[in-house]
């Protein structure tokens, strides 16, 4: 089985020096704060010294700061603003997401897999070994989105697990990948052919196309999913992480990101790029309908800033894979003219999203799979996130400034 990294049973009490530290103030402060009730009653540990519930501390710190000024740095912070929790899973720097310690760029220039990655993020020796894609279940309703079915799914996933309440960290492991794989074989219509695949990437574009992908094809389903594993705390990974330290099981917290995700300012772009491309594909051509659109002063999904000023570093990366492939030039041709019409109409850069449609467009998937894309890759980095907040043992809950209607 593979190598598990056990999870700190015994984070949630501190000693004095260890609150001293949290808190930036001398032992001696500690002690006086715990004299004043502050820090609660203290346990005694090893050597009978005291020891103080890390979430008090935690809270004691938050309270410092507001008094010392920072309301206003706080009541942004959840506005893609200031840094809300710490995390060593993902950095995002101008070359796009760094996964402790390595670019997702660098990721696909070595033809990783997104086992590989998934293993990377979640700290294990390896992932999905053990899993069998035949025994993934292949449900599929055609008459909701991607999000909604896989809602479902992972609901359903959850009902029939008896260790789904387990809290140690080998379950968590297992029941993530249950939920990959068995996103993977039931995103689309072909089920029972994506249970003969033996890889995610392979079983996500079976059950899309009802045939194995060819190796050029494969290469560019890898790298959409690497690099869409991880993206430090966009709305779904924070809804996620809200979720876990919350004490929810890991069906629970996926389920709840997936809702989040299906947002169109969030995952849910993918469909919009997609109704961007039918109406493209209707036109006489891109410019006329990215110049429409414009003069209605409506945006163009899968085109703007975000994160990334100087342009996605994913989008680019995964764009460039695509023209290198020689896949369908007709297709490949509308990715150029619906590109180069945003860029001279707006001076807009294609995102993530836009690179996602364009792909399933290339590979001939139906309308609305680039979500299972999005959907897959994201979910590794998910369980990444619910593994280090239960490890955190903390629980957020940020506080609201009243604000008195006028």
């Amino acid at each position: 089985m593979n190598q598990r990294v056990s999870t700190n049973q015994h984070s949630e009490l501190v000693n004095a020096e260890e609150a001293a530290s949290i808190l930036k103030v001398k032992v001696s402060t500690v002690y006086a704060y715990a004299s004043r009730g502050l820090l609660g009653g203290s346990t005694r540990g090893p050597g009978k010294k005291a020891r103080y519930p890390r979430s008090l501390v935690e809270r004691l710190k938050v309270r410092s700061g507001a008094r010392a000024g920072h309301r206003a740095v706080a009541s942004g912070a959840l506005r893609w603003g200031e840094p809300v929790l710490d995390t060593s899973i993902t950095e995002i720097t101008a070359a796009g997401p760094v996964y402790r310690g390595v670019r997702a760029i660098d990721f696909v220039k070595r033809g990783a897999t997104l086992e590989q990655v998934a293993a990377h993020l979640w700290k294990v020796d390896d992932a999905f070994t053990e899993v069998d894609l035949r025994l993934t279940p292949t449900q599929f309703n055609g008459d909701s989105g991607v999000y909604f079915r896989l809602m479902d799914l992972v609901m359903h996933l959850g009902s029939q697990d008896p260790a789904r309440f387990s809290r140690t960290d080998d379950s968590l492991i297992r029941q993530a990948e249950r939920v990959a794989a068995s996103i993977a074989c039931s995103a689309g219509p072909h089920g029972k052919a994506a249970q003969k695949m033996r890889s995610l990437a392979e079983a996500l574009a079976a059950s899309w196309t009802g045939k194995p992908p060819k190796p050029s094809e494969l290469a560019l389903v890898n790298a959409a999913l690497v690099l869409m594993a991880d993206h430090e705390l966009n709305a779904s990974t924070f809804t996620a992480r809200i979720a876990a330290s919350g004490g929810a099981d890991v069906y629970a917290c996926i389920a709840a990101a997936l809702a989040t995700l299906s947002g169109p300012l969030h995952g849910g772009a993918c469909d919009r790029g997609d109704a961007l491309w039918t109406e493209c594909v209707s036109a006489a051509s891109a410019s006329q309908v990215v110049s429409a659109r414009l003069s209605r002063g409506e945006i163009l999904p899968g085109f703007g800033v975000g994160a990334y000023p100087m342009g996605d570093p994913r989008a680019q990366a995964l764009l460039d894979l695509q023209f290198r492939s020689g896949l369908n030039a007709s297709d490949l041709k509308r990715v150029h003219d619906i590109r180069t019409a945003a860029a001279t109409a707006s001076g807009s850069l294609p995102e993530i999203d836009f690179a996602l449609v364009a792909l399933t467009r290339v590979l001939k998937w139906p309308v609305g799979s680039a979500s299972s894309l999005f959907a897959l890759g994201r979910s590794v980095g998910w369980v990444a996130h619910i593994r280090e907040q239960r490890a955190s043992k903390a629980f957020i809950r940020p506080r609201a400034r009243y604000v008195q209607e006028h």
